[in-house]
């Protein structure tokens, strides 16, 4: 009695979870679960995209003050391909090795940790030989940069400077913008603050050439762009008509040289020289040479007597009563 209930409660059981299977797995359900999860998936990208676009159409704020761009850090970005080089020669500039270091940094996104043991590749000769003593001590970009500025910087005083740019003038053949660069480079190496544009305007105003300043007032100048712009248009205008019209008087000056030569210097000679040419230039030239004086030993010879010396001229004296 008890096996036959419990082979029937099995039986029950076994076509209950038949009709369960069937039930849940069948091919409409299937398909409308995946419906769903299609539609749910749909709805979420849909409320991103929303959401994407809602930010970007958000002015962002602006600042009162301008900020520089600075390219996002890449850590893949290197200075493999930056071609600045410094070796701490007398020659070289530092400055501009820093700035052209710097410039490459922010357009091509290079970290300061990439910057700083990338630096090696960039330092040759004695920066390269320094920069292996200092390295390990060196923790930032920052650190390095001013490391360099103390040991290769410009190590002069101010006074010394100034003596620099009150000793160069500006040449006559020396364009203005040239001279000017050159000035504002020294004047670059003062500390910062010491001296106001307009005192930096008179000092170089001041080792202009002449010409240049009979020509532009001091007071018609307020920047040194101002200066330059006014000085190449003077200079363009005093170069090429004075250029034409010396080409001119030395093609002139040529002509006539060439046209008011005697006819003995344009005519080759034709013949070799006789020798009884030579022979007369010699004997006009004895001719007209200076002649020795006539010495008492010589005329005494000429005159067919023994010439008197030194040792006679003793015996005389010493016989003479």
């Amino acid at each position: 009695m008890t096996r036959s209930r419990k082979s029937r409660c099995n039986a029950s059981l076994l076509s209950n979870d038949g009709e369960d299977r069937e039930k849940t797995f069948t091919e409409s359900a299937v398909t409308a679960l995946i419906a769903r999860l299609q539609q749910s998936q749909t709805e979420a990208f849909e409320r991103l995209i929303d959401r994407v676009m809602a930010d970007r159409t958000v002015p962002a704020p602006q600042s009162s003050t301008p900020s520089t761009f600075v390219a996002p850090s890449d850590a893949s970005a290197t200075f493999a391909r930056c071609t600045a080089r410094y070796g701490g020669g007398p020659g070289e500039s530092l400055e501009n090795f820093l700035d052209a270091v710097d410039s490459f940094k922010e357009c091509a996104g290079v970290s300061d940790f990439a910057a700083l043991r990338g630096l090696s590749m960039l330092l040759t000769h004695d920066a390269a030989t320094w920069w292996q003593g200092v390295r390990e001590t060196t923790q930032t970009w920052k650190e390095a940069k001013e490391s360099l500025v103390c040991a290769f910087g410009e190590q002069r005083p101010p006074h010394r400077l100034y003596r620099l740019l009150f000793n160069e003038q500006q040449a006559s053949n020396e364009r203005t913008d040239i001279f000017v660069a050159k000035a504002r480079a020294l004047l670059a190496k003062l500390p910062r603050g010491d001296l106001t544009t307009k005192v930096e305007l008179d000092m170089v105003y001041g080792l202009l050439n002449n010409k240049i300043r009979e020509r532009i007032a001091r007071s018609e100048i307020t920047s040194f762009e101002d200066l330059i712009r006014r000085a190449r248009e003077l200079e363009d205008g005093m170069t090429t008509p004075a250029t034409n019209y010396e080409r001119d008087l030395r093609t002139r000056a040529g002509r006539s040289a060439h046209a008011t030569l005697p006819a003995r210097v344009l005519a080759p000679r034709s013949s070799p020289p006789s020798p009884h040419d030579s022979r007369a230039t010699d004997a006009a030239q004895r001719a007209s040479a200076p002649r020795a004086p006539i010495t008492q030993s010589l005329q005494a010879t000429c005159a067919g007597a023994r010439p008197t010396t030194a040792t006679d001229d003793n015996k005389l004296e010493t016989s003479a009563p």
